[in-house]
């Protein structure tokens, strides 16, 4: 066939180690071409239709992936000193995404807490400090209302003395434990 590519086999036929005859097979390789141009322009076609579905489904799977990491990052977000309740409460899973984010709120929960016993301790040690106080001011107040005798003024001064003690004892306590939470364990 004029022009067009062929395949062709040749192969010996021996009897008693002589070639007797000679067969030859041949075939055209233009079904083939044709089946190959249009195999490449198949690929042609289909290919940007592959990539982008896989795109596309990449992103959705990348999206669905990475959900979780997004609700801890806004759970983040809305957290401040002033409001440690808020949790993640994504679903139990054992992965790495679900360990992290029970990691992160047992972490709100303890900084929770630490926070509420600080409020406790900050009120209780402004009560405690407040009543010296008012004490001294009550007695001061008193004490200059009119004029005394000067064993009155003495008591008085006894009895600022007193408070005084309680309020120095108070403030070393304090420093003590501030001393005590500051050393590394």
């Amino acid at each position: 066939i004029a022009g067009d590519d062929i395949r062709a086999y040749t192969a010996p036929i021996l009897a008693n180690q002589q070639v007797v005859a000679i067969v030859q097979v041949a075939q055209d390789m233009g079904s083939i071409q044709d089946t190959m141009d249009g195999l490449l322009t198949t690929l042609l076609w289909v290919s940007p239709l592959i990539v982008a579905v896989a795109g596309i489904g990449g992103y959705f799977l990348a999206a669905h992936a990475l959900a979780p990491i997004d609700a801890i990052t806004r759970t983040a977000h809305r957290i401040s000193a002033e409001d440690l309740s808020k949790r993640i409460g994504l679903p139990v899973t054992d992965d790495e995404v679900g360990r992290l984010a029970i990691t992160f709120d047992e972490m709100l929960a303890r900084l929770d807490g630490s926070f509420q016993r600080e409020r406790q301790f900050t009120a209780d040690v402004s009560h405690e400090l407040r009543t010296p106080l008012t004490a001294m001011q009550t007695i001061l107040s008193v004490t200059r209302q009119e004029r005394r005798s000067p064993a009155e003024y003495e008591r008085a001064l006894d009895d600022l003395g007193e408070v005084t003690g309680r309020l120095i004892n108070l403030t070393e306590t304090l420093l003590d434990l501030a001393h005590r939470e500051a050393q590394p364990t």
